[in-house]
């Protein structure tokens, strides 16, 4: 039998491991559009210590942002027991000024721990043709965050973050690909 821990908003359901016991379950289950998906996670019965991360994407700060759904985030965030958080992009949906303050607004009350951002297409310019060419990591290096390939290290674990953003217009080789 699955224990898990679900908070609605609009149509998805986020798994609050925070209120969860992980040592003392068998299994975790999230529940999505009236159906229960266990969830894995690795280590979870092992005697070394988790390395926990709270993983955000696509906040798509603009038109689509939805202010419930963030401030529900924020609110499951600061339950949380966690020891760093990654938010790959998209930050915002058009790159504007406005959107990149309202997203460094955000992160501003998500936990004291360690971070890694990594932009996304849409922290891109799309409109502003010379922006996007000339400059186009302007205002997410001014609002979020200057490095847009961020190595984070913890005790037990590297992570790295990859700027894919503007892959499409960078030389494959680059990257390898």
């Amino acid at each position: 039998m699955c224990e898990f821990a679900r908070r609605t908003v609009r149509r998805a359901v986020l798994l609050d491991v925070g209120q969860l016991q992980l040592s003392s379950i068998m299994s975790v289950c999230v529940q999505y559009n009236n159906t229960t998906l266990p969830v894995n996670i690795p280590g979870m019965h092992s005697s070394k210590p988790l390395v926990r991360i709270l993983h955000l994407s696509d906040l798509h700060f603009g038109p689509p942002f939805m202010p419930e759904v963030g401030a529900a985030a924020l609110s499951i965030a600061a339950r949380l027991d966690i020891d760093a958080i990654v938010v790959s992009g998209d930050f915002t949906q058009r790159a504007t000024r406005e959107q990149f303050q309202d997203a460094r607004k955000f992160l501003d009350h998500l936990p004291d721990v360690p971070r890694l951002y990594v932009p996304g297409n849409h922290d891109v310019p799309l409109y502003r043709v010379a922006e996007r060419f000339l400059s186009p990591h302007r205002l997410y290096r001014e609002f979020i965050a200057s490095e847009l390939n961020p190595v984070l290290d913890l005790d037990d674990v590297v992570i790295v973050g990859i700027d894919l953003s503007l892959i499409h217009i960078s030389e494959p080789t680059r990257l390898g690909m």
